[in-house]
């Protein structure tokens, strides 16, 4: 991929992405749905509908930040738990 170069901290903006994207089987592609329901790959529904995409994303975001808590106060509460053996 050829990425333009940044002058002064702006790159100028990419063409649109597709799904020309190779890999390694269909199951390493997280399903998204869109605001309709119908199932898309990411690509897609930034393409489509980008404030829905930013949304889906902020979400997903705070559900990992929530998740990192969580495992932070269990290692506190538990540290020999065997959630964290293989981590």
């Amino acid at each position: 991929m050829n990425i333009p170069k940044m002058k002064y901290g702006i790159s100028p903006p990419l063409k649109p992405l597709d799904d020309t994207i190779k890999v390694k089987s269909d199951t390493e592609i997280k399903k998204y749905h869109d605001s309709e329901g119908k199932q898309c790959t990411l690509i897609q529904m930034i393409e489509r509908e980008p404030y829905w995409a930013a949304n889906r994303i902020k979400i997903g975001d705070n559900a990992s930040k929530f998740l990192y808590k969580c495992e932070a106060a269990l290692k506190k509460i538990d540290p020999d738990n065997d959630y964290f053996k293989n981590r």
